[in-house]
């Protein structure tokens, strides 16, 4: 009787959304529990409420044990999965739900999103072609059907099939939403303004919505429109995540004094741990340790070690210098922190245990050999040891290619082109400060994507970038790679530069060492190049390679070296540390940045 009171108020805690302690109930009664499948799903749902993912994924694997061939608990599975970004497991998941029950729309549609958000852009279109074949009037199918031709290049197929969605429900405000989405991505602005609105006057009370419109006013320039729409948006909900982290970086790149007041005033009331996460990470970028350290004292007290907290702390005290301690709390807190495992590499090349991070970063690697950061800590690793591996990974005058650009069609010379370009990118240079956890010291960086703008020059730019990509990342090029060679991976893919941005920096402006997570490789264009850095003697304004971006036991310095001219292209793989250094001098470094994604070819 004691046992059964004891379930019977867990599972009343559960109902209630007192999710910790019906968790602690149903920890009590662990063997009771996972003997019955309607309590394990009880107990599963308390620890993703609680957001104890460890312990929910045990109770997702006993549920499995008990009920294998039920399709349902697979689709669990699925989501659970997904909602990690833990998408091998999650699309098997989704597969042996539809091994399961073939006829069910609903997990192709699963399967798809997944795929998508995965960035396997055919198969997703393949399982959400099947779910639509089953339901023909599949709103939300369609909808992401659309979502996923547009991310194919099939724009006015993907038109086509929102307007379609559309019309099987027309006071559903997601279709509209989408369609703005992509409007906005290729540049027409006033469809995307059109049904945004449409979107906003059929869900007046939510807040993604005017999340999604601020960062397509953000994507396009507008900043004060979509600093307004941020506000309108938290004035319907104060402690929005997505919301509070525009807000934040928008007021930072204004070089508002008050940056974190919205974050500040929310975390008083009852708000949601990716808050104050949120909260604590960018206190971190800018260095406000003691900040941080109480937001995360703040986390535990209100939601306990959870998996946030867990990666904040290790965090927190790489930046501390406590570089020990952060590698004791990756080894303690594994299955914490296994969706970050640069985590424990960045530790052990911190304290200088280059062989285990060289034994580590190779399991890295194999498991997301797409992963450029991965790659980047990797070479350090190899670098540190002085392996033979590492100059056949880093051969930068194999792999950095620098080229003077042609000038674009109609103009006699790059020169007139490039006084041109500097005029317009000169004039959307809008913001005081650095955007928030961007490499750029001491200059600004146009905000969203470049492209989106749809000016005349840009276009004729970017075109001129892609022909040079396809003529220097030809089937030549990959020809001469040996199989194992990461950059062999992009061989069967489309090469494709669909978005960039600008940087500009006065004297004294720099980049710190990075890398580009998204890209397969990156580049660098410069627009206007101060004389003190183009004909100079020193190291003035170069472009270095090497020099790792993150805390490396040791002292390391630039591998290699390229002064930047004015009409010069440098294209690089996104995995080689790059930074450039700060200049003295009259003049500006103007650049336009881009990165080569990687897609299937249709």
């Amino acid at each position: 009787m004691k046992d059964d009171s004891r379930i019977q108020m867990a599972l009343n805690d559960l109902r209630a959304g007192r999710y910790r302690e019906a968790l602690a109930g149903f920890e009590d009664q662990t063997n009771r529990v996972k003997s019955d499948a309607g309590l394990i799903q009880a107990a599963f749902a308390a620890a993703k409420g609680a957001k104890e993912w460890v312990l929910a994924e045990n109770y997702l694997d006993s549920l499995l044990v008990l009920l294998p061939n039920r399709f349902e608990v697979h689709s669990t599975a699925g989501t659970f999965f997904q909602d990690q970004r833990r998408y091998g497991l999650a699309t098997e998941s989704f597969k042996r739900a539809i091994e399961l029950k073939p006829c069910e729309p609903g997990l192709y549609y699963n399967l798809a999103l997944a795929l998508f958000e995965s960035e396997a852009f055919l198969q997703a279109r393949t399982a959400i072609t099947e779910a639509i074949r089953l339901k023909n009037d599949y709103y939300k199918a369609m909808v992401l059907l659309g979502r996923i031709l547009n991310k194919l290049k099939l724009h006015d197929d993907s038109i086509e099939v929102f307007l379609q969605a559309i019309s099987i429900d027309p006071d559903s405000y997601i279709g509209y939403f989408r369609l703005a989405e992509v409007s906005a991505e290729h540049g027409d602005l006033d469809t995307a303004k059109n049904n945004y609105q449409k979107a906003l006057v059929l869900e007046p009370s939510n807040p993604e919505i005017n999340a999604a419109i601020a960062e397509s006013y953000l994507s396009l320039g507008e900043i004060i429109r979509a600093r307004d729409v941020i506000r309108q948006g938290l004035s319907i909900d104060p402690a929005h995540p997505k919301l509070n982290r525009y807000f934040a970086d928008l007021k930072f790149e204004l070089g508002d004094s008050k940056v974190f007041d919205q974050y500040h005033h929310s975390i008083k009331g009852d708000v949601s741990s990716e808050l104050i996460g949120d909260y604590a990470k960018r206190l971190l970028v800018v260095d406000d340790l003691a900040g941080a350290e109480m937001q995360l004292d703040i986390l535990k007290s209100r939601f306990g070690e959870i998996d946030v907290y867990r990666e904040l702390q290790v965090c927190l005290l790489l930046k501390q210098g406590n570089h020990d301690q952060a590698l004791e709390q990756t080894i303690m807190n594994a299955d914490q922190l296994r969706h970050r495992p640069e985590l424990k590499m960045e530790s052990l090349l911190a304290i200088g245990e280059f062989e285990e991070a060289e034994r580590y970063g190779r399991n890295l690697v194999r498991l997301e050999a797409r992963n450029q950061f991965f790659w980047a800590l990797y070479v350090s690793a190899l670098r540190a040891i002085d392996s033979p591996l590492h100059p056949h990974l880093m051969n930068y005058d194999q792999f950095v290619k620098i080229n003077q650009l042609d000038p674009p069609e109609g103009f006699d010379s790059l020169e007139s082109f490039n006084l041109e370009l500097s005029d317009y990118l000169n004039h959307i240079h809008q913001t005081k400060h650095h955007p928030l956890g961007q490499s750029v010291r001491h200059g600004t960086q146009t905000t969203g994507n470049l492209v989106a703008r749809n000016n005349s020059l840009v276009n004729a730019l970017f075109g001129n970038f892609q022909k040079l990509v396809n003529s220097e990342l030809s089937s030549h090029f990959f020809d001469r790679l040996s199989l194992d060679h990461p950059l062999k991976l992009a061989q069967s893919k489309r090469r494709v530069v669909s978005s960039g941005w600008s940087i500009r920096a006065p004297e004294g402006g720099f980049h710190q060492s990075h890398v580009h997570t998204k890209g397969f490789f990156s580049s660098a264009y410069y627009v206007d190049v101060p004389s003190v850095v183009s004909d100079g003697d020193a190291n003035d304004g170069t472009l270095n390679f090497g020099v790792p971006g993150v805390h490396v036991a040791g002292n390391w310095e630039a591998e290699y070296v390229v002064k930047p001219k004015a009409g010069c292209l440098v294209l690089f793989p996104s995995y080689f540390w790059h930074g450039t250094m700060p200049f003295r001098g009259d003049g500006t470094r103007l650049v336009v940045a881009f990165d080569v994604i990687l897609h299937d070819r249709v």
